[in-house]
């Protein structure tokens, strides 16, 4: 494998790393959870950032960029079960005043393919793609 190759194969592991810790990582963190020398790590850091699917705090600490909500609500957009059920969710939710959600079977796993707050809210809801 080239090292082009296995950049590319990190790729998604280090944006499900950033989106599973919950905080930014700095560059060490980061690259001994992926399993790379800090100075590969920083290297491969270069691209994602300035297609913002990784943003850099003022500390100099990485989380994951909005370009990654972008292509996340793309992909919920283009999902046939959801456009099928987006309408009767909505009714749904305003006559029963709860939120209601949309679960799907993904990769094996149930996973929240569409949320809509009703008017109550709640806060113990899981958020989407959990």
């Amino acid at each position: 494998m080239n090292s082009a190759t296995g950049r590319v194969d990190k790729a998604p592991d280090l944006f499900l790393q950033l989106h599973t810790q919950g905080q930014p990582l700095g560059v060490s963190a980061l690259g001994r959870s992926l399993d790379m020398p800090k100075f590969t790590f920083h290297r491969f850091l270069a691209a994602p950032p300035r297609k913002g699917m990784v943003e850099r705090d003022a500390r100099a600490r990485y989380q994951p960029g909005t370009a990654l909500v972008a292509l996340g609500l793309g992909v919920l957009e283009r999902d046939l079960a959801v456009q099928a059920a987006r309408p009767i969710l909505y009714g749904y939710d305003e006559r029963a005043g709860e939120t209601v959600l949309l679960v799907g079977v993904r990769e094996a796993d149930l996973m929240v393919v569409h949320k809509h707050e009703g008017p109550a809210g709640s806060g113990r809801c899981p958020s989407l793609g959990r």
